[in-house]
């Protein structure tokens, strides 16, 4: 799931995602993921820098939209292409857009970002107070919803915004004074921000996961 990942990222830590780019003349892209590998001396895994290099184009549909990224922001007046870019580089480090097209596990996804471990917690382990720690250090925190079906996921939550199901979102903020955590959806810009109670918070979602961007 790279575009909710690049989102926690970027939210926390803005210069990982700067450089990751290398701009060349013919107007492409050089971009650093990290992949891993097995250490001869230990049994961990280790990260090693891969570059992959991407042109400008993107797939479109019959309209002339974005397959699958967007535009990041239209308010600006250049519009923002870094999503896309990340994203098709992305796809271009795992072999093609199909290979993450249908989210995959974001932690994985922010390790290939980062070239740091992250970890995946159950919501019903961990307290408002844990999240907040995360958040206050600038690790980057993203979560699963349950997929549809199962008993728990809020599909209105408040104002009637819905919670989308079995889809990944990051967290923007934790409030440990009102006991809340807010949500961020990776579509875009123009989607609505969802608060949780932390009651509402381990009911509706399934995974959270933590990446501390930098060792």
């Amino acid at each position: 799931q790279p575009v909710a990942s690049l989102a926690a990222i970027s939210h926390k830590s803005p210069e990982t995602i700067r450089d990751m780019f290398r701009k060349h003349r013919d107007g492409s892209y050089s971009l650093t993921f990290y992949g891993k590998t097995r250490s001869l001396l230990s049994a961990a895994s280790e990260f090693k820098a891969k570059t992959v290099r991407v042109d400008n184009q993107f797939p479109v549909d019959s309209s002339g939209s974005p397959i699958f990224a967007g535009v990041n922001d239209r308010r600006k007046s250049a519009p923002e292409l870094w999503v896309m870019l990340a994203e098709k580089g992305f796809a271009a480090f795992r072999g093609s857009y199909v290979d993450i097209g249908f989210g995959g596990r974001s932690d994985q996804a922010m390790e290939h970002i980062t070239g740091v471990r992250s970890e995946r917690h159950e919501p019903s382990k961990l307290s408002l107070d844990t999240l907040a720690a995360w958040d206050g250090k600038g690790h980057a925190i993203t979560v699963g919803t349950l997929p549809k079906g199962t008993k728990g996921p809020l599909y209105n939550v408040r104002n009637d915004r819905p919670l989308v199901p079995n889809h990944v979102y990051w967290v923007q903020s934790v409030d440990t004074a009102r006991g809340t955590v807010t949500l961020a959806n990776p579509w875009g810009w123009r989607t609505d921000r969802v608060t949780l109670t932390e009651a509402e918070f381990r009911r509706a979602i399934e995974d959270v996961y933590v990446n501390p961007i930098r060792l």
